[in-house]
């Protein structure tokens, strides 16, 4: 059998429609969101639609789906043409009718059916069965259906046979729908990095400047007054100096991050002793923090600027969210087979366990005030979980509200 495009042709004005669901609207929105209507053949539509063809013994097999003004085939085993008027369409009844088969052995018997052109024309479409395309919010998107030119009986094997046909393209639009989610929520993500790529590079640059004021200043007062310059003085002359080199390079670590450098290769020995307690010194200026080194801290050979930027981010935050007199901050280190693992402790306010998944996402903030009474940005861990994931770590947390909260993060040798 060849159903050709004449189908087109035939007039419907003296026929009887199917009424419009109550829900049209809803249901026109909800089938836009597969995103399917007018896509190209695929595969797995059309082996689904041949298996409903000889399943079922029929000459057509359609997956379609009933649009505003059109029934467009997604699959058509049988005929040639991908698409027909809605008023024509068979399958536009099978809208009101979403918990079971459309069904009519005879269609000429049918008062659904038997003034239809398609019946009653040159097609003479005398069998027609449509299961409902029903998706989990109860919208009819439309049918996987078979016809025939002469009446027909299906079995109820074959009738349940139509419905789980029925369930695996759901199935099918439903991995759709989550696909364009995804890609959709990739977009997003994509939008925010490169947001965040440039917000660090223009506040990187704004910090610049100022730092390179300080070390000029600096350096010029330990010119013009060093011999002036009691022992305190010259302490804090000294201290400024390292915290703006210090600083510097943090900032200079954050622009070659997000200038894409071969940041993963650029690796030198570094003393974990002497690097945390330059990252506190700055952090800690109040000296508020108890550091305990639960284990020794070596030397070892890692990149250093993406190390101090997750351990300047941890550390702050075991600081910011603090609400103990006397806080603590426990640094641990295991030298393991093929990679280090380091363990950032605290005991300040704790997360949530409901939150403990939300914390590493973009522009993410607990609404909670830190001891400064100000709100994070929801930045500092974002650029923690990205820099361990693209050096091939990863990092994991633990807390318990009041308690503390224990970063354990790994990079590889």
């Amino acid at each position: 059998m060849n159903i050709q495009s004449e189908l087109m042709l035939v007039t419907t004005e003296d026929m009887k429609k199917a009424a419009l669901p109550l829900n049209e609207d809803k249901r026109l929105n909800a089938l836009k969101a597969y995103g399917i209507i007018d896509t190209e053949p695929e595969r797995d539509y059309n082996e689904i639609a041949e298996l409903t063809k000889i399943i079922c013994g029929t000459e057509i097999a359609l997956i379609t789906f009933i649009d505003k003004d059109t029934q467009w085939f997604k699959a058509h085993e049988g005929t040639d043409i991908n698409r027909n008027t809605r008023d024509l369409a068979l399958c536009s009844h099978a809208l009101n009718n979403p918990n079971e088969i459309t069904y009519a052995s005879d269609t000429l018997k049918d008062n659904r059916f038997n003034e239809n052109p398609l019946v009653t024309g040159p097609t003479n479409i005398r069998f027609y069965a449509g299961a409902p395309l029903l998706n989990s919010e109860g919208y009819v998107l439309g049918t996987i259906c078979v016809m025939d030119q002469t009446p027909q009986e299906l079995s109820k094997k074959q009738q349940a046979a139509l419905k789980l046909l029925a369930n695996q393209v759901m199935n099918l639009l439903e991995l759709r729908k989550s696909n364009f989610t995804l890609q959709a929520h990739e977009k997003e993500l994509e939008d925010k990095n490169k947001e965040l790529e440039n917000f660090a590079a223009a506040v990187s640059h704004d910090i610049k400047g100022p730092l390179n004021n300080i070390s000029s200043i600096t350096e010029l007062l330990q010119i013009e007054l060093g011999k002036e310059l009691n022992e305190t003085g010259k302490e804090y002359i000294s201290y400024l100096t390292k915290s703006a080199s210090k600083l510097k390079s943090i900032v200079d670590g954050i622009l070659a991050y997000y200038k894409n450098t071969d940041i993963e290769r650029k690796r030198s020995k570094v003393n974990l002793n002497q690097s945390i307690n330059d990252i506190l010194t700055i952090i800690d200026d109040k000296n508020e923090v108890k550091l305990i080194k639960a284990t020794d801290l070596p030397t070892i050979e890692i990149n250093k600027a993406a190390l101090e930027l997750i351990f300047s981010n941890l550390i702050t935050n075991a600081l910011k969210y603090n609400d103990k007199p006397n806080p603590e901050i426990t640094i641990r280190f295991e030298d393991l087979q093929s990679e280090y693992q380091f363990k950032v402790s605290d005991n300040g306010l704790g997360i949530a366990q409901k939150d403990l998944k939300r914390i590493f996402k973009h522009y993410t903030n607990l609404g909670r005030e830190d001891r400064n009474k100000k709100l994070g940005t929801g930045l500092g861990l974002a650029l923690v979980k990205k820099i361990t994931n693209d050096l091939g770590g990863s990092i994991e947390v633990e807390s318990s509200l009041g308690k503390g909260t224990s970063f354990t993060f790994t990079l590889p040798k």
